[in-house]
C-alpha cells in the first residue's frame, strides 16, 4: 500500500504530519533550507533558518489551533492504494496518485492473512488497486 496525500490549496496540515511540496519553487526552498540547518552555509544562515521554520511552525499551530481548538485534534488517516506485488518502483513513483512528501515515499507491506493487515484498513481507506495491465482485477 501507499498513502495518498491530499494536495489541495487552503488545506491545513498537523504540525507534525508532512506538508507536501506542492511546486519545484517549494522544493527548492525545502532543500535550500534542508542545507542551511545543516550547517553547509555557515552558523548565521543555519540560525537564521532556524528561526524562519520555527515561524511557519507557530503559523501552523496557531492556524490548525484556530481551526479545531487543540493541538490534540488529530486529521483522518490518509487513504491507501494497494500494490500489486509485479509493480515495479518506476510503475508506482509514477503514478497519478503518489505523491512523495518531502522526497520520503512511504510503503506499508503486510502479509495479506496477518491480523494488522485487517486492522490497517479498518482505519485507512483503500481507494485503488494499482497493478500491471491485462491482468483481471481482484
Amino acid at each position: 500500500y501507499f498513502e495518498v496525500h491530499q494536495a489541495s490549496e487552503g488545506l491545513l496540515v498537523h504540525p507534525e504530519n508532512v506538508e507536501l511540496l506542492k511546486d519545484q519553487a517549494a522544493t527548492m526552498k525545502f532543500y535550500e533550507a534542508s542545507r542551511a540547518l545543516k550547517g553547509d552555509e555557515g552558523s548565521d544562515m543555519s540560525n537564521l533558518a532556524r528561526a524562519v521554520e520555527r515561524k511557519h511552525l507557530h503559523k501552523q499551530r496557531k492556524a490548525w489551533k484556530k481551526k479545531h481548538g487543540t493541538l490534540w485534534a488529530r486529521p483522518d488517516p490518509n487513504s491507501v492504494v494497494r500494490v500489486h506485488p509485479a509493480m515495479t518502483l518506476r510503475d508506482v513513483l509514477t503514478d497519478k496518485r503518489m505523491v512523495v512528501p518531502n522526497f520520503l515515499p512511504t510503503f506499508i507491506m503486510f502479509p495479506m492473512e496477518h491480523p494488522a493487515h485487517d486492522e490497517y484498513l479498518k482505519e485507512h481507506k483503500c481507494i485503488g488497486i494499482l497493478q500491471p495491465s491485462g491482468m483481471p482485477s481482484a
